[in-house]
């Protein structure tokens, strides 16, 4: 083998592995979700999970007050689409209250934040979702 050919056999091998590394490893900066089970509804954006202390607060929406037209109904709607199940979430961070900011996702992929707003139960929080979900005026 000349050196030439030497040096290009190596490069290939190089690059196989480069590639191969590449492929296995997790992309560094995928959000991690995490599974729980939902064993009590707030209200219509907010939950709590189980062994999970902090209370989860439904990221970019918005859902009426306990004293606010419609909470008993916001809050039934969110009961009927999670309570009982296990569902997945990302955590984006914690409000001013403590609580586990997320979006949540049903075994079937479709999010539950978006359900929510779908359902007419709560709007879009432009202020915090910079209209993620396509609800916001410009």
């Amino acid at each position: 083998m000349t050196q030439a050919g030497f040096f290009a056999a190596t490069l290939l091998i190089a690059a196989i592995v480069a590639i191969y590394s590449t492929i296995t490893q997790p992309f560094p900066l995928q959000p991690k979700r995490r599974f729980a089970k939902v064993v009590y509804v707030i209200d219509g954006d907010t939950l709590v999970f189980d062994r999970v202390k902090q209370p989860i607060r439904l990221w970019g929406i918005n859902a009426p007050e306990k004293d606010e037209d419609d909470y008993r109904e916001a809050r039934i709607t969110l009961v009927r689409i999670v309570m009982n199940k296990r569902v997945s979430h990302v955590e984006l961070g914690d409000d001013r209250y403590k609580r586990i900011v997320a979006r949540l996702f049903l075994d079937d992929g479709r999010e539950v934040n978006k359900l929510m707003i779908e359902a007419g139960q709560t709007t879009e929080a432009c202020r915090f979702s910079g209209g993620f979900y396509g609800q916001c005026q410009n």
